[in-house]
């Protein structure tokens, strides 16, 4: 996470700066301050998985399902070569579900996946 440091110097304890306005509400819905979050393990994950099963019906032909999952959320960040602006990366990836237990978390998921990948998927979607 961000910190800045101010006259007492660093917190290991709490974010701050603007970091925090990517995040106003905790997992609980409940409002976070704009300026400094104490419990971070209060803030919801920057990607969220959902499991879904997606069906293709096509007339004339068996239907086929698979079981999928869809990743959603700040895939990272971008910055601008001029003015060194941050823009937050959002996007969503849909996959079949690994047919063994390889991938055990959407951290693993995403570790695996090459930035050049995540980048192409996020460009697609804009």
């Amino acid at each position: 996470m961000v910190r800045y440091k101010d006259r007492r110097g660093y917190s290991p304890s709490y974010i701050d700066g603007w970091i925090c306005s990517l995040y106003p509400y905790d997992i609980t819905g409940e409002r976070n301050s704009l300026k400094r979050i104490y419990y971070q393990h209060k803030i919801p994950p920057e990607v969220i998985h959902v499991p879904m099963k997606l069906a293709i019906i096509d007339p004339g032909k068996p239907d086929e399902k698979y079981n999928c999952d869809i990743y959603s959320g700040f895939f990272g960040l971008t910055q601008d070569s001029k003015t060194f602006n941050l823009k937050p990366e959002i996007g969503w990836i849909m996959t079949k579900q690994p047919l063994n237990d390889n991938v055990n978390s959407q951290n693993d998921f995403i570790q695996e996946k090459s930035r050049e990948q995540i980048m192409r998927i996020i460009q697609g979607l804009s």
